[in-house]
């Protein structure tokens, strides 16, 4: 059982040569199947700007590495449509609010926990209750009914079912129990309905920005945040003087850069502003 935490900033080692390839930059969810599908990473001797690892090409996640058999699992992001659409679902876990079947919030998740021998798929939340003063415990994956881009839904016992110590935590094998919901309709009707602002009432809304729930936190070790700026600047540094492939617009409408225009530094802040980056990363040449 591995914490997020401890995979990001891992270095890539092909085991076929002993090299290292890259490092560990992020994860990619699979909502449906609550488990890490993808793992994006950084090559420094790579020009494609965004390149990712697929779980099931993955040989081993230990204390120090993560292990493949040889470098050409890699891939372009570009040529991997699944981790495309699912990194357009921003489906993050990992500080993202909690809320019971019945709409109840009732806190906000720490860091989650995978099971690296079982397609690491999610076994374990941390669970923030709303009171600060009260500690940190773990919600068991029996209790997720739904992984959404806004919220966690989560059984109407949760709360009881949560556990005081990490080492509680029991990993599940096989398919995951949706919980007692997991009936009344599809997982990908329940992500969307909870996923839209329309489905929360106003007083949630309220609870959620107050409580900090869709606050950004940054990557803690000093060296996640190294390999962070340098995915970043490398990745403005490919798309900089590259021209566009179709136009880009921004939520509202309003142009961020036509098709044929070069891509600068204004129209690559505007994309990342708007969300709307990961489109312009796959709509471009040179």
């Amino acid at each position: 059982m591995k914490k997020l935490q401890e995979i990001l900033g891992l270095p890539v080692i092909d085991i076929s040569d002993g090299n290292e390839v890259g490092t560990v930059k992020d994860v990619i969810i699979n909502a449906e199947k609550g488990a890490i599908e993808f793992f994006i990473v950084y090559c420094e001797d790579m020009e494609i700007n965004t390149t990712v690892i697929p779980t099931r090409d993955v040989v081993g996640i230990g204390e120090y590495a993560l292990t493949i058999e040889n470098r050409d699992v890699i891939r372009e992001i570009s040529t991997v449509p699944d981790a495309v659409n699912m990194l357009q679902k921003e489906v993050k876990v990992k500080e993202t609010g909690i809320m019971t079947k019945k709409g109840r919030l009732i806190g906000k998740s720490g860091d989650f926990y995978v099971d690296e021998d079982n397609q690491c798929r999610i076994c374990a939340l941390e669970f923030k209750p709303l009171s600060s003063k009260e500690e940190i415990k773990y919600i068991p994956r029996e209790c997720v009914i739904t992984f959404g881009k806004k919220v966690i839904v989560v059984s109407e016992d949760t709360e009881e079912k949560t556990v005081g110590l990490e080492s509680q935590i029991q990993v599940q094998s096989g398919e995951y129990d949706n919980g007692a919901g997991a009936a009344e309709s599809t997982l990908a009707d329940r992500m969307e309905s909870v996923s839209s602002p329309s489905a929360l009432t106003e007083d949630t809304k309220g609870d959620l920005a107050e409580g900090g729930v869709f606050e950004e936190q940054p990557f803690q070790a000093s060296q996640q945040q190294s390999t962070l700026s340098l995915f970043e600047q490398r990745q403005r540094q490919y798309l900089m003087g590259r021209r566009a492939t179709k136009t880009i617009v921004d939520p509202e409408g309003n142009v961020i850069i036509r098709e044929g225009e070069a891509i600068t530094g204004e129209a690559i802040d505007a994309a990342k502003l708007h969300g709307k980056l990961i489109e312009l990363v796959m709509n471009n040449q040179a």
